[in-house]
């Protein structure tokens, strides 16, 4: 399995990392990036994850650990939206444009060091496999939600994970055996230092089940 340097401990207390799609970063020359938001000529792409978490996303590139993970905090967002290529020829429109005042540059050349903070541009994802149209509405509200005052923007965030997580069922493929009798099921927090990491509960006549509801974990289920 390859390994992530991806981590819980990078996310600010209390942030909740939802899931990650598989993403081409578009990298645009350094001088398009004022003079045009929406072209179409890129030097290069960097193959990678894109985490969407509960107050930022971060992009993680898969096959350079000399590349800094990026972190882009959602109240440092300008604007989140379907990038719209103005050539008729460009790829069908699956990218999404993240523009921000700064981000935040994490493990850079892969050495635990000071994060850097870099000055704002537009980022451009390209994604693989799963369709923006179902994630971008979500993206938007929590970003919606880190313009409101404290207490209005942990009772959005809240209310965002709470239907997230209500619509997760325990996955029955992972019980041990077909006669194991399930006594109940909960909604729960595995704890461990300096980090909180939601996922659900199953109690059966034989073992415990622990099922996250992300994949942070080496293994998708812990059964004890």
């Amino acid at each position: 399995m390859e390994k992530e340097r991806f981590s819980l401990l990078l996310l600010e207390p209390g942030e909740i990392y939802f899931e990650d799609f598989s993403v081409d970063l578009l990298l645009q020359p350094d001088d398009q990036q004022s003079q045009s938001k929406s072209s179409s000529s890129f030097q290069s792409s960097l193959i990678g994850r894109l985490k969407m978490c509960s107050k930022s996303v971060v992009f993680e590139a898969k096959d350079d650990i000399r590349q800094p993970l990026i972190k882009i905090a959602y109240k440092d967002c300008l604007q989140i939206r379907r990038w719209e290529p103005t050539r008729l020829d460009a790829m069908e429109c699956n990218v999404l444009a993240i523009e921000c005042s700064h981000y935040t540059e994490m493990l850079n050349d892969n050495v635990v060091q000071p994060y850097q903070q870099k000055d704002g541009k537009v980022f451009l994802f390209n994604f693989h496999y799963a369709k923006l149209d179902d994630y971008i509405q979500q993206l938007c509200q929590l970003h919606r939600a880190s313009t409101l005052h404290a207490y209005e923007q942990n009772s959005m965030i809240a209310t965002i994970v709470f239907s997230r997580h209500n619509r997760v069922k325990f996955n029955p493929l992972w019980l041990e055996n077909l006669y194991e009798k399930i006594i109940c099921d909960y909604q729960v927090d595995e704890i461990n230092p300096l980090v909180v990491n939601p996922g659900r509960l199953l109690l059966t006549n034989a073992f415990v089940y622990f099922q996250p509801y992300n994949n942070i974990q080496r293994y998708p289920v812990v059964k004890i």
